[in-house]
């Protein structure tokens, strides 16, 4: 089975009949702006217009010409979700490259080929800081655990935590650290304690995150 030109049926197919990668070409600031709450999960207003670029079209707005889908919060009563299906995602995301690097093909494409286990790994160091510097560009300077990590069991003094936020990087460690001394990764030394780091553990090691 060639999942890659099944894909690109399907994903060709719903653009033609949602023309979604004309009205991504068209309006860029508002799927940026689209693509940030679903990551996000941001609780807002139907009436909400996530771009100052285009004031009349709204999350309701939006959903009701099928350019994105809505969700009723459970934790914010009258706000909803922003949720985009996956074809839409990868090709507002192939429009405007928000997404990069491996996280960048993790939207079903590619997913045909074998993958180990430093794969999700790399997609989930590039996730986390993906979520925290959204939040960053949004003019937060600090969050609760409950609000960076949605959905996150645990005690409810434990989630209330607030904590400073840092712009991240990922960087792959070139040996197992911290067994083996400092951080040293892309062939320098890098201050691991600046928490701006999300370190991938290098292949093998104990600590493999």
């Amino acid at each position: 089975m060639n999942v890659d030109r099944i894909f690109g049926k399907v994903a060709n197919q719903l653009d033609n009949a949602y023309s979604i990668t004309a009205f991504a070409r068209a309006h860029k600031d508002l799927v940026r702006a689209l693509i940030r709450l679903y990551i996000l999960e941001k609780p807002s207003p139907g009436t909400l217009a996530p771009s100052n670029q285009f004031p009349t079209l709204t999350l309701e707005t939006l959903e009701r010409h099928g350019h994105t889908m809505l969700e009723d919060s459970s934790d914010a009563y009258g706000k909803v979700l922003v949720r985009i299906p996956f074809f839409f995602l990868n090709i507002y995301n192939t429009v405007i490259g928000e997404v990069r690097n491996t996280l960048g093909s993790a939207f079903l494409h590619d997913w045909g080929e074998g993958r180990e286990w430093r794969f999700f790994e790399r997609i989930i160091a590039e996730y986390e800081a993906l979520r925290t510097n959204f939040l960053i560009n949004g003019d937060q300077k600090e969050a609760t655990l409950r609000n960076i990590y949605k959905g996150a069991f645990g005690r409810a003094e434990t989630l209330d935590i607030t904590v400073k936020l840092k712009g991240l990087s990922v960087v792959k460690a070139e040996h197992r650290f911290p067994q083996m001394g400092g951080l040293s990764a892309d062939g320098q030394e890098r201050d691991w304690r600046s928490g701006d780091v999300v370190v991938k553990n290098a292949d093998g090691a104990s600590f493999a995150d």
